[in-house]
C-alpha cells in the first residue's frame, strides 16, 4: 500500500489511506494471522 509521492511527500490521499488501515487494524491482523498458518511449511 502506498501512501507516500514524490520525493517521499505525503499524496492527496495519504490521510485517507492511513485513517483506512487504523480503522480496519483488527481485521488485517486476523487475516494476517490466518494466512501465516495456512502458509507455514
Amino acid at each position: 500500500m502506498q501512501s507516500r509521492g514524490v520525493c517521499n511527500q505525503n499524496t492527496e490521499y495519504h490521510d485517507q489511506i492511513v485513517n483506512l488501515v487504523n480503522a480496519n487494524k483488527r481485521l488485517i491482523r486476523q487475516r494476517m494471522r490466518q494466512n501465516s498458518i495456512k502458509y507455514k511449511p
